[in-house]
């Protein structure tokens, strides 16, 4: 009875947490999986540059807005002002 009971107990274990945690998580969020998903988002990134100027002007602005908004969202308290004006900006550039 207890060699049944005990071997169920650690295949149980075996199958959650080593095959689960150790071989999923672990390696999904360690060295080799940020690597990976580092590689693969770099790989993305290059396929949408267009090598045009005006693109990689949108982008910088859109970033230094994007900055600049969570900076003094979180930082200084939140401004309705700057956030209508960050989504305002948001749309034209969408649309543009």
């Amino acid at each position: 009875m207890n060699n049944v009971l005990v071997h169920h107990i650690l295949q149980f274990g075996y199958a959650i947490t080593f095959r689960l945690f150790d071989k999923g998580a672990i390696e999904w969020f360690g060295p080799i999986g940020l690597v990976g998903n580092i590689y693969n988002t770099t790989l993305i990134t290059t396929k949408l540059s267009s090598g045009l100027l005006y693109h990689y002007s949108l982008v910088l602005v859109s970033s230094i807005l994007f900055i600049f908004f969570f900076y003094t969202l979180f930082v200084s308290g939140f401004s309705h002002n700057l956030f209508i004006l960050f989504i305002a900006y948001i749309f034209y550039a969408l649309n543009d």
